[in-house]
């Protein structure tokens, strides 16, 4: 049997006494750090938000220092400063916690500045 990978395609071919075969393999880019704009958010109007750039099926979980959570984000990668009930948060340093659909997490700091 030999292993060899395909460099146009993500996929790994296998060659056995019986014939050849491949299997697509799913790769997710790396991530240096979640990218968050702007940071720090100066929220001066209740349209302000701050935008994640993560890949689809994440999920965005937002802590206080005090490691309270204040806000989960599913689908749409965008905060308004408030915390899951539509209540406003107060200005200061949060952690956000980006947990990938295959399971792996990364962290980050949102600093955030209320008017």
């Amino acid at each position: 049997m030999s292993l060899a990978n395909d460099a146009e395609r993500p996929a790994i071919w296998v060659g056995t006494e019986n014939g050849l075969a491949s299997r697509p393999v799913l790769v997710r880019a790396p991530v240096s750090s979640p990218s968050v704009f702007p940071n720090p958010f100066h929220k001066r109007v209740p349209s302000d938000v701050i935008t994640f750039d993560v890949g689809a099926g994440s999920r965005i979980d937002i802590y206080t220092l005090a490691g309270d959570r204040v806000r989960t984000l599913h689908s749409a990668y965008v905060w308004d400063g408030n915390n899951d009930i539509g209540v406003p948060v107060a200005s200061g340093l949060y952690i956000f916690r980006v947990t990938y659909d295959d399971g792996t997490t990364e962290r980050g700091r949102i600093g955030l500045i209320v008017d």
